[in-house]
């Protein structure tokens, strides 16, 4: 994974590290959320202790990259690289200009929410006892589940990139969360980077009679496949706040709205 910072100078030295995206090298998608939050910190860390209080003599930010191995994790600092300065030693180093906005990360939102969708319309759930990483699943899901929610284990995704999903349900309500999700990797879940659609538990309730939308919040950036999901099982049209603005979700679609 190539992990993106911007360098914010004051004074003459970079004082500020900002983290921008995790991206595939390979692919030049969009990973951030594969990340977890622990190695995330660490990484953020290691990277202030590398750059704070470098000299910044240009005086404007500086966007620079550095590796994370997987699945080890481990750190691989590209000092002498950066994507703005002066530096332009970039062998081996990712398209400085991969797509990192929102409409790369909505598109795929999009597209696993519709795949995700169609699992679950089809009941293509898994047996989770017949999984190899079962024992590990269920103390994760033990600890971590919302009570009275009813959860199923699906498999969604291509040779390039697949997800387990843990998706939870009651009755006819929308769920928000908690799902949950993580990475299959050489055919193996990662049980380890399974993370959780929310920080809490949100029934938004059954549908009602009459009613065409309803809201929730979101504290990440974007949307995410659970929120399409959720739209296309009980048709109707979700709007989002999330941290970087407000959207609409509608047959699939997910689409931003003026502030």
């Amino acid at each position: 994974m190539t992990i993106f910072h911007r360098l914010v100078p004051s004074n003459g030295k970079y004082t500020q590290v900002e983290f921008i995206a995790g991206v595939n090298p390979v692919t030049k998608q969009y990973i951030t959320e594969l990340l977890p939050s622990n190695i995330r910190e660490r990484v953020q860390t290691q990277v202030e202790a590398i750059y704070l209080n470098d000299d910044a003599s240009s005086g404007e930010p500086v966007m620079i990259y550095n590796f994370l191995k997987y699945p080890s994790w481990e750190f691989v600092s590209q000092k002498d690289k950066q994507i703005d300065g002066s530096n332009t030693n970039t062998e081996n180093a990712p398209d400085a200009n991969v797509e990192m906005n929102q409409e790369s990360a909505l598109k795929r939102s999009m597209r696993l929410g519709q795949a995700l969708t169609v699992a679950v319309q089809k009941k293509k759930s898994l047996r989770l006892k017949r999984l190899s990483e079962y024992g590990a699943i269920n103390a994760y899901l033990k600890e971590n589940k919302c009570p009275g929610f009813t959860y199923k284990a699906y498999k969604v995704g291509s040779d390039d990139e697949s997800y387990f999903y843990l998706v939870a349900s009651k009755g006819r309500a929308i769920i928000i969360g908690r799902h949950f999700k993580a990475p299959i990797i050489n055919g193996a879940i990662d049980v380890g980077q399974l993370e959780s659609s929310t920080n809490g538990c949100l029934n938004l309730g059954v549908v009602q009679k009459d009613v065409v939308g309803m809201m929730a919040t979101h504290l990440k950036p974007f949307p995410n496949e659970f929120h399409v999901l959720q739209s296309n099982l009980r048709k109707i049209d979700l709007y989002i706040g999330a941290s970087e603005g407000r959207f609409k979700i509608s047959d699939g679609t997910i689409s931003a709205l003026e502030e």
